[in-house]
């Protein structure tokens, strides 16, 4: 039965999903595309929780339980497969041979959720994910996550300028999400070490109240060398959004550089109980533990940051693969990869590719 036409929002069916009425919600999404109220777009129906920067990992397992047992009939099955393998993605599991699968079914309308493969793929293999994306252009090219997230993988994969076109044509068509799309692209600008254009594109975001841009502005003034503006950015979203581990990356590097050790170690515990393979954060508490004359957890710290990346900066450094290096050698190692890094703090493997083309271990 379709719901009453007064409730048929896209208000309405983010509060049914939030609530875990998910039978209820995809009756609305179908009204939805059924009235013509929105497009069929990733925009409309992408995420219709919670920032997934924000909500702790619990959550997402519970919404992923909540729906597997939740029975749906006849043309709802699709809008199920779809929020599986988002919530999936959220909770970290890539199975992509049964996502192949299952995006055999997204087409005619329901094409855009091919978003959910392009976004595995991101893990995996940003060829193909671009690919998908393409496809999804096709079929709705005003929408504004998918330039983005297309315009994302462009920069991962070195086509800068390309990329970089993709933000500035979901501004023109979209003005009224002008303040998020400029927070994207200035983190873009951020992590190619563009700092003076990443602070031009984030302080129209902050201006415009996008949430992320001030965590994004902290970091780029902190490379900017204006570091206890930074500190206050940083403070801000960290107090406003406990769970953003970027935020509390970015922070407890900071703090590290003023030498408030005891503080920067209370953030990076904090981010590897939740995250216990966060490399940027493994690099700062390392280069903790060597300031504060603890080598043995510095060794500890250094031995779980990804071999593949390390052989990278070891590479750069013109530093011999040795089985032990001596303590300052190990402090060159983590100071070089996080200047190498440029503005780059995220959990991400993919967004690696951005400083380090050569970086291939993204699965």
């Amino acid at each position: 039965m379709t719901p009453p036409r007064e409730r048929i929002s896209i208000s309405c069916f983010k509060a049914c999903c939030g609530l875990g009425k998910y039978s209820e919600a995809f009756k609305i999404a179908e009204g939805l595309l059924s009235q013509k109220k929105v497009n069929s777009s990733v925009s409309a129906f992408y995420n219709p929780w919670i920032n997934e920067r924000l909500a702790p990992q619990s959550f997402w397992r519970k919404q992923f339980l909540i729906l597997s047992n939740t029975e749906v009939k006849g043309k709802y099955k699709i809008w199920k497969v779809f929020y599986l393998m988002m919530l999936k993605e959220m909770i970290g599991d890539r199975s992509l041979i049964q996502v192949k699968g299952s995006c055999r079914q997204f087409k005619g309308r329901y094409r855009w959720m091919r978003f959910a493969r392009a976004c595995y793929l991101f893990v995996c293999d940003l060829k193909q994910a671009l690919k998908e994306l393409r496809i999804i252009i096709d079929c709705m090219p005003h929408d504004e996550i998918v330039r983005c997230k297309n315009g994302e993988g462009l920069i991962c994969v070195g086509k800068v300028v390309e990329g970089l076109k993709q933000f500035e044509i979901a501004i023109s068509m979209n003005e009224g999400m002008k303040g998020n799309i400029e927070a994207w692209k200035g983190e873009m600008y951020l992590m190619m070490g563009e700092y003076k254009k990443a602070l031009k594109s984030l302080e129209i975001a902050v201006q415009l109240n996008a949430p992320l841009a001030l965590c994004w502005r902290g970091a780029a003034l902190f490379k900017s060398g204006h570091i206890q503006e930074g500190l206050k950015d940083l403070r801000h979203v960290v107090k406003k959004f406990p769970k953003d581990r970027e935020a509390r990356v970015w922070m407890a590097e900071i703090l590290r550089t003023l030498g408030k050790f005891n503080e920067s170690f209370e953030h990076l515990n904090f981010i590897l109980k939740s995250s216990p393979d966060y490399d940027f954060a493994f690099f700062n508490r390392a280069l903790l533990y060597y300031e504060t004359g603890d080598y043995t957890s510095m060794l500890e710290d250094f031995s779980r940051i990804d071999i593949k990346l390390k052989s990278v900066i070891l590479d750069r450094l013109k530093i011999k693969p040795i089985t032990k290096f001596s303590h300052g050698q190990i402090y060159k190692i983590l100071k070089g990869g996080l200047e190498m890094a440029k503005g780059n703090r995220r959990h991400e493997k993919y967004f690696l590719r951005i400083q380090f083309p050569v970086y291939t271990n993204i699965g």
